[in-house]
């Protein structure tokens, strides 16, 4: 391969590594998509747990299976992926306007991450309180 295309493949992957495109991905598809996390019996390796999520709507399509994340555009090119990678391994990256629904999809995503931890965090304090009473009930305090 020609080092003047190595670099320049190198700089777009830091490229999509600066912008976090992978971890954008993972958060919108587990977030704002559908799907679960899923355990696969290995014979060897025994239960390996991994997550199986995919958010779309009429202009991205990003899935979230194992570690690997993809999107792809839909309306400028719907059967090409503009981004795939496993964690920090871009595998493919074309950048374009589509990182800007990625941005506001992120951020719709993590108000969602923050409203699942403020319920989550709610839901313990009220069993933790129904617990104190029932004890209280239990011994006549």
């Amino acid at each position: 391969m020609d080092k003047d295309l190595e670099q320049k493949i190198a700089e777009r992957k830091q490229q999509a590594l600066d912008r976090k495109i992978w971890q954008k991905g993972r958060s919108i598809a587990q977030n704002l998509g559908y799907g679960s996390e899923k355990i696969h019996n290995d014979s060897d390796a025994g239960p390996i747990h991994y997550s199986d999520y995919t958010f779309e709507n009429d202009a991205l399509k990003i899935t979230h299976l194992w570690y690997t994340v993809e999107v792809t555009n839909k309306k400028v090119m719907p059967h090409q992926k503009v981004y795939e990678g496993a964690c920090d391994e871009p595998r493919t990256y074309v950048p374009g306007r589509w990182e800007l629904k990625i941005e506001t999809l992120y951020a719709q995503s993590l108000l969602k991450e923050a409203e699942k931890i403020a319920a989550t965090k709610e839901t313990k304090k009220l069993k933790e309180t129904q617990e104190e009473i029932d004890e209280r009930a239990k011994w006549g305090l």
